[in-house]
């Protein structure tokens, strides 16, 4: 028994060993397959996360695509240039996650940059019809380099060109990095988009594509509302310029050409004020003879052969000045200050035609918006140039006529002379039977000739008074009706 019992004492004693001597063999067996499941789903994770970056990826593509498609519908729509701009300033920003875009014209003829959109924060003073000095900023770099221009902060990047007034708005603003791409149409660059956002943030290239793709969306989308705008503008102006000379045809009266004048340019030009300025007869001042919403009366003539300002500098050269930014202020002849403090003298901004006929001037128009604050585009300018051009023929045809008039009623009064003469061989008796009889329709001015019997011959005589008789002699005098109607008639060096 004994031996029986102690036979079997080692598998006994292995049998019921304690939980604790059961466990500590079984332990490594345990996290053996433990860890080859985390090996087996190593590669799910990694699966799991790419896609998961795939789908966000085509997520971003699906709202670009959108984005763009929704621009498609908007040029469907309309072919107003500011609906446009701004829904594609507004799609680019909520794309990016921006804090703010802008999408920006080019003036052909200047090379300044005119904020047309903004979508976002206007932090900064930042508001639509800005003009913005050539190549200033990364929209200035972009649209000179033809390419995108990513910049982390503004304010510190060498290659960015900032006027006192554009760095200002970015320091009183909250974005610094900006992203810049071009809008360019057959190798011609029209303006420029830019988003702007924090500091230090990196736009990838991912986001460069996107904004390059709604440039061109919006640059194609602009040059057709151009060119459907362009159409539009050359039947209006046509229409505008027939009815101008046909209004301006129904009255001889210079200053009633002159406020038709004012009325349809104000119809038909992009223009909030347009004044009418003649020279005086001698030819040493600019008076006013219409303006929009003023009294010609308040505003003192601008003797423009010194301190004449912009009309000095139109008169001496013959050409159209168009200040749009302080420089071109700056460069002007100074102005007397009774001018500089008139309403219509406070303007910063304007345009100067001169009006001339046949290369002689005869005064000015000039225009400005100062309501509106509108930028001068060279469409508008090239407007005012031909309405301008059509008031100054009007204006000559109109002093042709008051001519032929003076004419005509001195040939009258002489031929009445004639008659009298012919009536009487007494110079007493014609005197006395032509004057009274002489015709006295006000208003009138009188013309005397005086017989000189030294002379045996008559002459105009400069009647010192009414019904005064020269000494020596014997006047025949003769009503004639007032000519010009008015005192512009005459006014100019005609």
């Amino acid at each position: 028994m004994g031996s029986g019992v102690f036979s079997r004492s080692p598998s006994s004693a292995r049998a019921p060993s304690s939980p604790c001597s059961r466990s500590s063999p079984a332990r490594p067996s345990a996290r053996r397959p433990r860890t080859r499941t985390w090996s087996r789903s190593s590669p799910q994770a990694a699966t799991a996360i790419r896609n998961a970056r795939v789908f966000a990826e085509s997520e971003a593509r699906r709202r670009a695509a959108e984005a763009l498609a929704d621009v498609g519908a908007v040029l469907a729509q309309t072919l107003d240039p500011e609906v446009v701009g701004q829904r594609v300033a507004d799609s680019l920003r909520v794309l990016l996650g921006a804090h703010s875009a802008a999408l920006f014209r080019l003036e052909p003829g200047s090379g300044n940059l005119v904020t047309m959109a903004l979508s976002g924060a206007t932090d900064g003073g930042w508001s639509p019809n800005q003009i913005f000095p050539r190549g200033s900023g990364a929209t200035g770099l972009a649209i000179e380099e033809r390419r995108p221009v990513v910049s982390p902060n503004v304010l510190t990047d060498p290659r960015l060109v900032l006027s006192d007034e554009f760095r200002a708005r970015v320091e009183a603003s909250q974005h610094r990095a900006v992203l810049a791409v071009p809008l360019v149409i057959k190798d011609r660059a029209i303006g420029a988009l830019s988003v702007g956002d924090r500091a230090r943030r990196l736009f990838r290239a991912e986001d460069v594509q996107l904004a390059q793709a709604c440039a061109d969306q919006a640059a194609l989308a602009l040059e057709g509302a151009r060119l459907f705008q362009d159409a539009q503008d050359r039947r209006r102006v046509t229409q505008g310029l027939y009815d101008l000379t046909v209004s301006m045809e129904r009255t001889m009266d210079v200053r009633e050409r002159v406020e038709t004048f004012i009325e349809k340019a104000g119809e038909t030009l992009d223009f909030d004020r347009v004044g009418v300025f003649l020279a005086t007869p001698d030819t040493h001042e600019l008076e006013m003879v219409a303006g929009t919403d003023l009294d010609p009366g308040t505003v003192p003539p601008v003797a423009f052969w010194e301190q004449g300002g912009g009309f000095q500098a139109v008169w001496e050269s013959g050409e159209t000045v168009v200040v749009s930014t302080d420089a071109e202020l700056a460069a002007l002849p100074p102005v007397p200050p009774a001018v500089r403090e008139h309403p219509f003298s406070r303007s910063r901004r304007f345009v100067i035609v001169p009006l001339r006929f046949q290369g002689r001037p005869i005064g000015v128009v000039g225009a400005d918006n100062k309501t509106s604050r509108r930028p001068f585009s060279p469409r508008a300018v090239t407007q005012l140039e031909m309405f301008s051009q059509q008031l100054a023929v009007s204006l000559n045809t109109a002093r042709v006529f008051a001519e032929s008039e003076r004419r005509r009623r001195a040939a009258e009064a002489l031929a009445d002379v004639g008659a009298v003469l012919a009536q009487t061989l007494d110079p007493e008796g014609r005197s006395a039977s032509r004057t009274t009889s002489a015709r006295c329709s006000p208003p009138a001015r009188r013309r005397c000739i005086a017989w000189s019997r030294s002379r045996g011959t008559w002459s105009p005589w400069p009647s010192p008074g009414a019904w005064d008789r020269p000494s020596g002699g014997m006047w025949y005098s003769h009503a004639v009706p007032a000519w010009p109607p008015s005192p512009y008639a005459t006014a100019g060096p005609w």
